[in-house]
């Protein structure tokens, strides 16, 4: 997993994007998350 530490910036960078919208970035980020992590298993 060399990918684990750009998958985490690229989550905080996300994340901060939206952080004025709490709600809909916990939304978004838990999805993305879920979905990075699929991707990471299928790779």
């Amino acid at each position: 997993m060399h990918n684990t530490q750009q998958i985490l910036e690229a989550k905080d960078f996300i994340m901060s994007k939206i952080n004025h919208r709490p709600t809909i970035g916990l939304i978004l980020g838990s999805l993305a998350w879920e979905h990075w992590l699929t991707i990471s298993k299928i790779l």
